[in-house]
């Protein structure tokens, strides 16, 4: 049932969804609001009475895992899975057994059905300062813009305003704002009820506390709990430049620093075997099982009790037997988490574990598991703990498609822990060779992190990269590679390879001038440069050619050549 103080937006939002949008389309909605204002909720109170309607069978939530880069592809792969748990294989199919899969096409077999299908935290398909949609996600919504008559329905919650453009403007928008002033006064008194917190708070003061916390019912919780330590007066006065709203607009990032003070103050006051176990549980990119708590404790009981100590004082939240930290409380325990490489490490073979336990199965029936669901995140918390050995017995099922997704012009991850997935999951993918263009990507990424070892590393991948049919990118990439290793005589014998292949390349006759200049051996540079002149057709750009040529011959006293 929809929550006593679920409040008056809520219930109009909620209302309008079950009896317009699911009857009368389209089949796209955005859900946007403000971080905290309970989106989540109440979507999980939609597929409850969506669910209860005769028509609508099926509904899921599927969670975009927090990833630096998000995937469109996995994404969908790990919905297709959790749909497939329902005898829906519609998009399973799509996506496993066709080679080069179209998004677009598994997303309308899936809704050519009358099934609910929510993404939560779908603002991290599309782009942060635009809020236009990925690539993929915009293929995906122009392809169901021309389907009008699909029975299912794609419920998309954002935590952003979604753009106004040529791309949204068929699809209905509706904002689910912060609470009115009496609701938030509800939604306290509420909370401090529901949590057996006995304190006394005149009416005026509740006012301005709830004005403070801008009406927003994630920021009440944290008051509620920080209340179990201290006292309104306490928090209040510790850090007053926080709580001084006055008149002043409350944004986003405002909100934060007010809602992160709160939760640091109730993880204080945590023990310190229970801000360990928190810190763990933050590597999680998305929502876990109870399983993943008894793994940290030594038994149910004291899984038990973690749970209770997490829930109470809101730093986690629990339904439908699944858990997920508030954002800001994981944000700030990973933080802490890798200040200590070791743990860090711990933690992340102790979820990968977690994950692994599907993998372990003595048979793995396709379509009715969950591995394409953990499949992701156990690669990531494995590559992590150093342990991405262990992926090269599992899950080739879910790794050929990294074979469609990573191209030769496929950008290098920046982010560090992405990067070194990336290069854990191809290494195991590629131990005894593979396509060029993983080889290719593979090699710039080692090339990209540069840690002991990666050099030689990198040269043996740039090397399985080229040969017959191999693009100058990737005789180029091996010679620098190479100079780099081993001097400049091994990367002219490359260059002379690649030029014995490609015969056309300017980008490889200049570096190799460049690279013979370098080592003082000018004619044999203006020699490979007059060369490159006269192979290369007249169609192209020669320009480059002949103005290091100029300058080397300048340089050497041959102003009349």
């Amino acid at each position: 049932m929809p929550k006593n103080y679920i409040g008056k937006n809520r219930i109009e939002t909620l209302n309008w969804l079950l009896n317009s949008w699911l009857k009368e389309g389209p089949s796209v909605c955005y859900l946007q609001g403000f971080p905290g204002v309970g989106k989540t909720d109440l979507a999980r109170d939609f597929r409850a009475l969506a669910e209860k309607q005769g028509k609508w069978k099926n509904a899921v939530i599927n969670e975009i895992a927090d990833r630096p880069t998000p995937s469109v592809v996995e994404s969908l792969m790990e919905l297709s899975v959790i749909l497939s748990n329902q005898g829906l294989l519609e998009m399973e199919k799509v996506l496993f057994e066709q080679p080069n899969p179209n998004l677009a096409f598994a997303m309308e077999k899936a809704l050519q059905r009358p099934l609910v299908i929510i993404l939560d935290e779908a603002q991290r398909f599309f782009l942060p300062d635009s809020g236009s949609p990925l690539p993929e996600m915009n293929g995906i919504l122009s392809f169901l813009r021309n389907r009008p008559t699909l029975r299912g329905r794609l419920l998309l919650l954002s935590d952003r305003v979604v753009e106004q453009a040529r791309w949204s403007e068929w699809i209905p928008i509706r904002t689910l704002a912060k609470l009115e002033p009496d609701e938030a006064i509800q939604a306290l008194e509420t909370k401090l009820k529901e949590a057996h917190i006995d304190v006394e708070i005149p009416v005026e003061r509740r006012k301005e506390v709830v004005r403070d916390l801008d009406y927003n019912p994630r920021a009440i919780e944290a008051l509620v709990g920080a209340l179990r330590d201290e006292t309104l007066d306490e928090i209040i006065e510790s850090n007053p430049g926080l709580w001084a709203v006055r008149d002043r607009q409350v944004s986003r990032e405002f909100l934060s620093a007010l809602e992160r003070d709160l939760l640091q103050r109730t993880m204080s006051h945590l023990d310190n075997a229970h801000q360990q176990k928190l810190r763990w549980l933050a590597v999680h990119r998305r929502s876990f099982k109870r399983q993943a708590l008894e793994r940290l404790c030594k038994g149910n009981t004291e899984a038990t009790q973690l749970k209770n100590v997490l829930v109470v004082r809101y730093l986690a939240n629990f339904h439908m037997g699944e858990f997920s930290l508030n954002p800001i409380v994981r944000e700030i325990s990973l933080a802490h988490l890798r200040e200590a490489s070791t743990e860090f490490r711990q933690a992340h073979s102790n979820a990968a574990d977690y994950h692994l336990r599907h993998f372990k199965a003595k048979q793995i029936v396709v379509g009715q598991s969950k591995l394409g669901e953990s499949f992701a995140e156990l690669r990531y918390h494995l590559t992590q703990a150093g342990r991405q050995a262990e992926l090269k017995d599992i899950g080739h099922r879910f790794t050929d498609h990294l074979k469609q997704q990573i191209q030769s012009v496929t950008p290098v991850p920046t982010d560090r822990e992405e990067l070194d997935e990336r290069i854990g999951v191809l290494t195991v993918l590629l131990e005894k060779g593979g396509a060029k263009g993983l080889e290719y990507h593979l090699a710039r990424c080692l090339q990209t992190r540069a840690k002991p070892g990666d050099l030689q590393e990198a040269l043996i991948h740039a090397e399985r990269a080229t040969g017959s049919g191999a693009p100058e990118v990737s005789w180029y990439l091996l010679a620098k590679l190479t100079l780099q290793a081993e001097g400049v005589e091994p990367a002219v014998v490359i260059i002379h390879r690649g030029l014995h292949a490609l015969r056309d390349s300017a980008p490889l006759y200049q570096f190799g001038a460049e690279i013979l200049a370098s080592a003082r051996r000018t004619d044999e540079a203006v020699a490979l440069l007059k060369d490159g002149i006269r192979v290369i057709p007249p169609e192209y750009s020669l320009f480059s050619l002949y103005q290091i040529c100029a300058d080397l011959l300048a340089k050497a006293g041959k102003s009349d050549d």
